[in-house]
């Protein structure tokens, strides 16, 4: 053997290694289990609302993407509303959703934020379950351990309280950093 086939041996060997530890981590739950956690924002500095649009929110799923950030509102939800677009996520594997929602007329409604793939349309995750009465103000959702390889896009279900569903209304951000 010459030195030349070794080293295209050792080249492809090592291309090999390098492979297989990327797939060893992709399965070793890193991006297995997606995840969602929410706090509420001490401070609103870095993150502003102003500036939204009117009501980029659609009863039907995206059918074209935007890059983030994404600012938007909704009024007068009482069932599922979907943001206009999917969000092209660059491969990241966590973006954040910074929202404050509230009920448009007394009681409190209770609401969760839902994840989707863009493309196949398959859910992904939830956030918990909030009420508008105990969760006021600005709060932020991490959505993380999420699939390099797609796009997401999210919406605001409103869960209603007591079997009663009256209409919510909100504006949010969503943001990669």
């Amino acid at each position: 053997m010459n030195k030349k086939f070794i080293s295209k041996i050792i080249c492809l060997v090592a291309i090999l290694m390098i492979t297989l530890s990327g797939t060893a981590y992709a399965n070793n739950g890193e991006n297995v289990h997606p995840s969602s956690q929410t706090s509420k924002m001490v401070s609103t500095k870095s993150v502003s609302l102003n500036n939204i649009g009117i009501n980029p929110m659609s009863l039907s799923r995206p059918t074209s993407g935007t890059y983030l950030p994404y600012n938007g509102s909704f009024s007068a939800v009482d069932t599922e509303i979907y943001s206009n677009y999917y969000f092209f996520t660059n491969g990241a594997t966590k973006f954040y959703v910074d929202s404050t929602v509230t009920a448009d007329t007394p009681p409190g409604m209770n609401y969760h934020i839902n994840v989707y793939q863009a493309g196949t349309n398959k859910f992904v995750l939830s956030s918990s379950e909030f009420n508008t009465d105990s969760n006021t103000g600005m709060w932020t959702t991490t959505f993380s351990n999420l699939d390099p390889a797609y796009n997401y896009y999210i919406s605001f279900q409103n869960d209603g309280l007591g079997g009663t569903l009256l209409p919510i209304s909100g504006s949010f951000k969503v943001r990669l950093n």
